[in-house]
């Protein structure tokens, strides 16, 4: 992996995470969202697992994506090669770190439900498109959190607030670039997921009832 490619990686959840809350919050937060439990669910689901396998042997072997045991009918590894990490140390801290930032963003401007559903099935799609050829063994959050983040850029963008999105959005689409560029697998669910996120509706769902309350308060979904 290049230099330019792994500083792209970092740049694009933040920036992704960015097109979403000033979609969502037009006016401007006045301190950080305050995590949901949705949320949280989601990302100890897969950080519980993943720092699990570090004192649990076998554990990345047995949920890893292994394309030749996923076409032999072990098909629950598309799904479950998302809550274990392949990348040491460095990529699993990465991957919960990145895979934080776009979650919270995203409770701000979808349900849980559509982030919920988002994150699986980008998940899910993005292991039958690069699991086959490019990357047949591996596992790991990043591409599933990318396609959420993906998606999140282009509903934004199509969304009645775009006008606030839009520079936030623009590192996000270049940052994409670079990992195309760079010939990194991670691309396809990136592309994966701003194809996703021209499914309507458009716009951050509920968002003059979301002006009116404290920023950054909580409603429970």
């Amino acid at each position: 992996m290049s230099t330019a490619v792994a500083v792209s990686f970092w740049a694009l959840a933040v920036a992704c995470a960015a097109t979403a809350l000033r979609a969502a919050h037009p006016d401007g937060l006045e301190g950080p969202p305050r995590p949901r439990p949705a949320t949280v669910t989601l990302w100890l689901l897969v950080a519980v697992p993943s720092v699990l396998q570090t004192c649990v042997p076998g554990l990345l072997a047995a949920l890893e994506r292994d394309w030749r045991l996923v076409a032999g009918g072990q098909v629950w590894r598309l799904a479950t090669s998302v809550v274990v990490q392949d990348g040491g140390v460095a990529g699993t801290v990465f991957n919960l770190f990145a895979l934080a930032v776009v979650a919270v963003a995203a409770q701000e401007y979808w349900s849980a439900s559509r982030t919920w559903a988002t994150f699986w099935l980008g998940a899910v799609a993005a292991n039958l498109v690069v699991g086959p050829v490019l990357e047949p063994v591996g596992a790991g959050s990043s591409m599933a959190t990318f396609a959420l983040g993906g998606a999140l850029v282009t509903n934004a963008l199509l969304g009645r607030t775009r006008s606030h999105a839009v520079p936030a959005a623009l590192v996000a689409l270049a940052c994409v670039a670079v990992v195309a560029a760079g010939r990194d697998y991670h691309a396809l669910p990136c592309l994966l997921g701003l194809a996703v996120g021209t499914v309507p509706p458009h716009g951050p769902r509920g968002l003059s009832r979301r002006g009116s309350r404290p920023r950054g308060s909580s409603d429970g979904r």
